[in-house]
């Protein structure tokens, strides 16, 4: 078995045991684990031959309904659908049976405005990369966050004031690029009078986007803002289909929580990290979805090097050397379920902590010591 440990340097922590990935840079695919990535679709979808073109590509299965994929128990999930098909009943629906699962699986759902839309989503997951990346925040006064535009190169950081005109700029120079403040469906708010609509998304390159506001992944509606990112060139777009508690989530405010992702731990386990962490604290059931591939991940490797694993009475002590201040994905080699996680010097969490995200075991799991530490 595998585990993982999502750290932020701020409050949160995360376990996610039993997930495996596969080598390759950027882009985790099937490859030898025949089983890991299962397609979703229906037969009477219009969007379906792009299910069974992807099939053909990949060498994978195509599941019918729901019940069959998760049959298969794959670790990734590609829902091949088109917006017309989805609706508040088909999501809630799914993520209900998805709430009620044992074990974790990663979800992408493949749709556009047409098939080549589509089609054109998947095919960009290969191109995702993190070199440039942009944390856009609009005010949050109680949280003392000043609306602003941070945009990180490789050696240096800038900081511009948040207009529609900046925005669009980064937008269209962005490989990944998170955004935080009010929203809806058709909308990013990025102060009360100054909305980014649907019809305002430029043409973009292959970029990721993450976002904490409301509504936005309303793919079934007129003038969707999630799915006018997907048509317009974006690989990824996570949001919540309705309103989260955003200040509790994992990245907020400029933390980037994709950044570091890496083929062991792409996107896709971070989105199920923040569903897990909702329902810790204020879902019912998982509504943080994304669009495009749950594979992509922003970097070639892991962030890190493990230079000590010891076992110290009850607990496992690991020691990492190169690791990067923010949200970091990190492997444990021959993980299982762990209660309780301390990383001296930056937090400590147990499992039934409101909002933490230590997630029990994926597909089992063997016996493990009652505490983990990261030095």
């Amino acid at each position: 078995m595998r585990a993982f440990l999502l750290a932020c340097a701020a409050i949160l922590i995360l376990l996610l045991t039993g997930i495996v990935g596969n080598p390759g840079p950027f882009r985790v695919l099937a490859g030898s684990n025949e089983q890991s990535t299962v397609i979703l679709a229906d037969p009477t979808d219009p969007y379906y031959a792009l299910a069974q073109e992807i099939a053909r590509h990949e060498g994978l299965t195509v599941a019918h309904s729901l019940a069959e994929a998760l049959d298969n128990d794959p670790v990734f999930l590609l829902w091949v659908v088109s917006p017309t098909r989805l609706s508040d009943k088909v999501l809630v629906d799914f993520s209900l049976t998805m709430r009620d699962r044992p074990s974790t699986v990663s979800v992408g759902i493949i749709s556009g405005s047409t098939l080549s839309d589509a089609r054109a989503l998947w095919q960009r997951a290969a191109q995702a990369r993190g070199q440039r990346v942009i944390a856009v925040n609009a005010a949050n006064p109680s949280a003392h966050v000043d609306a602003r535009i941070m945009t990180i190169d490789p050696g240096a950081t800038t900081v511009q004031p948040l207009t529609p005109e900046n925005l669009i700029r980064c937008l269209e120079t962005a490989y990944y690029l998170t955004f935080t403040g009010h929203g809806g469906r058709r909308s990013w708010y990025l102060a009360e009078d100054a909305p980014l609509r649907a019809a305002d998304v430029p043409q973009l390159s292959s970029i990721v986007i993450g976002t904490a506001n409301c509504n936005t992944f309303r793919l079934w509606e007129d003038g969707s803002i999630a799915l006018a990112f997907g048509d317009s060139g974006a690989a990824a777009y996570a949001g919540f289909a309705y309103s989260p508690n955003e200040g509790y989530l994992i990245g907020e405010f400029d933390a980037l929580p994709f950044r570091y992702t890496w083929p062991d731990f792409p996107i896709g386990h971070v989105a199920q990290v923040q569903n897990h962490g909702t329902r810790q604290g204020f879902a019912n059931f998982p509504y943080y979805y994304l669009l495009g591939d749950p594979r992509i991940a922003l970097q070639a490797e892991a962030p890190y090097r493990l230079v000590e694993d010891r076992q110290e009475g009850d607990a496992r002590v690991l020691t990492y050397t190169g690791v990067p201040a923010g949200v970091i994905p990190v492997h444990i080699p021959d993980g299982a379920r762990y209660e309780f996680v301390d990383i001296p010097g930056v937090t400590a969490a147990a499992h039934h902590d409101l909002f933490c995200d230590i997630l029990p075991a994926v597909n089992g799991g063997a016996s493990a010591p009652r505490k983990l530490v990261g030095a």
